[in-house]
């Protein structure tokens, strides 16, 4: 459970496929390319933290049964081989579990599972954004096909020899370039959510029988007679306990680089030119604004403002 949570579930989805797609993007795009603008402020740590993590695997990775940074992309290639790019995306995700929503609705959509809800309303957030610059930024389908940029870069990511991204359809419209961008903002918006102490305080953490926290896979039979040297074998490990709650803490308690959320409010710190009146800022506002309500409805007690981040820094 804990592998795929935090190696597949986490690292694969919101860190490798993004940094696949970002560098790509920065090796293609102008500075001052419509979809640059958009994306060069999510754009700034994401690349160089996957260094670390790979490089410095024993000082900072979090306690599983994976030992080095050779197991876990040896994992990920296994847990990649024929996931397409939209694979990752929540309504996806859904469908392939045969999750459906009226099995997990009382009074409105999707709340008997509060997760499902959450991710859909982040993902909601992030497709009405897109949607507003793409249609800001692009007149017609004809310009998004004709923008040779544009082109370069999906083509890139889509190549083994480039992103090594499968199912990236070809960025001939504003609806198929709305698709692919809506997946990759999204993938490092949501990630801001593990910023917040409720993904990590206090059920997350301070669970005794924590699945890595056990060091064994077997389960003795309810009678079985047990020595006190074997017994202990099969109780939590508490330096392992200690590990995950270092980690976590990390997250929860290290302020971000740069908030989502500018310290001067949602209208500072533009991305777009010609003020916060222009139609994209005003995009760009909308989506801050959603933001703030999100995380007052998350967290209403502790609505954490400003510790999520623009970008995956950790």
């Amino acid at each position: 459970i804990t592998v795929y949570g935090i190696w597949l579930g986490h690292v694969y989805q919101w860190h490798l496929v993004t940094a696949a797609m970002l560098m790509t993007m920065l090796n293609a795009l102008p500075a001052t390319h419509p979809i640059s603008l958009m994306m060069a402020p999510h754009s700034g740590s994401l690349i160089g933290f996957d260094d670390v993590l790979l490089q410095l695997w024993s000082q900072i990775a979090p306690p599983t049964s994976l030992t080095s940074a050779s197991q876990f992309l040896s994992l990920c290639n296994d847990f990649a081989a024929g996931r397409s790019y939209f694979d990752d995306d929540p309504a996806t995700t859904l469908r392939s579990l045969g999750l459906r929503r009226r099995d997990f609705t009382q009074n409105k959509p999707w709340d008997r599972y509060p997760v499902a809800a959450q991710t859909l309303a982040i993902w909601d957030l992030v497709s009405e954004y897109v949607t507003s610059i793409v249609r800001a930024s692009y007149p017609s389908d004809a310009a998004v096909a004709g923008d040779t940029a544009l082109q370069t870069w999906i083509q890139t990511a889509g190549a083994p020899t480039g992103g090594n991204i499968r199912g990236l359809p070809a960025a001939n419209s504003r609806a198929a370039l709305e698709r692919i961008l809506t997946s990759l903002l999204y993938r490092i918006t949501v990630h801001g959510s593990s910023r917040l102490l409720s993904a990590i305080n206090p059920s997350h953490t301070f669970v005794a029988n924590f699945p890595h926290t056990l060091q064994r896979s077997d389960i003795p039979r309810p009678r079985q007679p047990l020595s006190t040297k074997s017994l202990l074998t099969y109780l939590p490990n508490v330096e392992t306990i200690g590990d995950a709650v270092s980690f976590y803490f990390i997250f929860s308690f290290s302020p971000p680089y740069e908030s989502f959320i500018p310290l001067g409010g949602v209208h500072s710190n533009p991305f777009y030119p010609d003020g916060p009146s222009a139609p994209r800022n005003q995009a760009l506002i909308r989506l801050r604004n959603g933001l703030l309500g999100f995380m007052s409805r998350y967290q209403p007690n502790v609505p954490q403002t400003f510790q999520w981040p623009v970008d995956i820094e950790t």
